[in-house]
């Protein structure tokens, strides 16, 4: 057996080993050191196969002056040429194939089954022919962390989209600090009178209001089309602005404007209800008044029929009863009463009746001549059956005389 000890420091080179002859039963545990091999001396052909072992070569004794090629640079890698050479390479991407790709894949994760490009069912494709992705998954992908997505567009084709945020935010991933004037909402294809159409259901940011469009056509993120039919439930609404054109209520067009709706206002009940408790034709009283006018300025009256009828009493008068407090009779009776007349004496006597005058005893009973000078002269007031009669007592001539008294019932 060689032990180390046994063997001077570079005294084994290629000259006294003949190919083949240095075996793992030539060598004792760590024997073989650097110091003890001359460079470039050990080749392949003097090595039998599978001869040297860990065991047989000591820690740190094998450096790449003994590998029998030159050094690299940082970052690169051993690798064989197939044909038992070793030289050290840099690493290309191209290098990297789907193959590689996914067995390195799939040491990462032993959950995911990996398929690879190529060889049956794909999973992983870079650079495809087909679509010419930077990056493309035909598999599943599933991200377990967030996902951030940036660029100008971005598209999913999926037939089902599941989104467990119920809020979705439209318009930025801020808080605007100006006004950009775009609408916010879904645009939607569909298609209709032979042709492809684009809809819109969303904020309309000039009107401020929300709105549903057809027909549409996008603008710079501003959208304009025709104001979409729309069906909903039950409705709670603060207020609702028609159009001057009108409504339709269960299939039936409301003509009515909203003057002629206001005439409702105020209805605490059925209005057709109201109305056939009315009478369909005026009856009792007032059948006389229903084909033709009135007298104009007249007071009505009930006739001996208890009908409606114009009196003769016109507005006029009737308005002289304006401010009479009681009944105008009794006001009456109750103020003097007055009478003027002429009398002619005869053999120096005059007489004037109660039928004449209308006044009771005592009366104020003044003489005028034919000058209108009052003269005084006999009067005498006599009462007999009741009835006052007035004598006047003066010089044959004709007198104005005037009596004031109550008047007699």
């Amino acid at each position: 057996t060689i032990a180390t000890g046994n063997i001077a420091a570079t005294a084994v080179t290629s000259a006294k080993l003949a190919d083949g002859a240095v075996g793992t039963a030539k060598l004792a545990d760590d024997a073989v050191t650097t110091a003890k091999i001359a460079d470039d001396q050990i080749t392949a052909a003097l090595i039998a196969d599978d001869a040297v072992g860990a065991a047989a070569i000591a820690d740190n004794s094998i450096d790449v002056a003994r590998l029998n090629t030159t050094d690299g640079t940082a970052g690169q890698f051993l690798r064989t040429n197939g044909s038992g050479t070793l030289g050290f390479a840099t690493p290309v991407d191209d290098s990297v194939s789907g193959t590689n790709l996914t067995a390195t894949l799939a040491a990462l994760d032993t959950t995911h089954t990996n398929n690879v490009h190529g060889s049956g069912a794909t999973a992983i494709v870079i650079g495809s022919s087909t679509n010419t992705p930077n990056v493309q998954v035909t598999g599943s992908v599933i991200v377990d962390g967030n996902l951030t997505v940036s660029g100008t567009t971005t598209t999913v084709s999926s037939t089902t989209i599941t989104v467990t945020d119920p809020i979705i935010t439209l318009g930025g991933t801020s808080a605007p600090t100006e006004d950009d004037n775009k609408d916010r909402g879904i645009e939607f294809n569909y298609y209709s009178n032979d042709a492809a159409r684009k809809g819109f259901f969303g904020y309309d940011d000039s009107a401020r209001e929300f709105t549903a469009l057809v027909d549409v056509s996008n603008e710079s993120e501003v959208m304009s089309g025709t104001l979409a039919p729309v069906k909903f439930g039950a409705g709670n609404f603060t207020s609702v602005v028609l159009p001057a054109s009108g409504f339709d209520y269960a299939g039936t067009a409301v003509t009515a404007t909203g003057t002629e709706l206001n005439y409702v206002d105020g209805v605490t009940s059925a209005i057709q209800t109201q109305l056939n408790n009315k009478q369909a034709t005026i009856s009792g009283a007032a059948t006389t008044i229903v084909s033709s006018n009135l007298t104009a300025s007249r007071a009505l009256v009930s006739n001996a029929s208890g009908k409606v009828a114009v009196s003769a009493v016109t507005s006029t008068e009737l308005g002289y009863l304006d401010g009479v407090t009681s009944a105008v009779q009794t006001q009456l009776n109750s103020k003097p009463a007055a009478y003027a007349g002429e009398v002619t004496t005869s053999s120096g006597t005059a007489t004037i009746s109660k039928s004449a005058h209308g006044l009771v005893f005592p009366a104020n009973v003044q003489v005028y001549d034919e000058n209108n000078q009052l003269v005084l002269v006999d009067i005498r007031q006599t009462v007999a059956d009741g009835e006052m009669t007035i004598t006047i007592n003066a010089p044959d001539a004709t007198y104005s005389v005037i009596a004031v008294g109550a008047l007699a019932t």
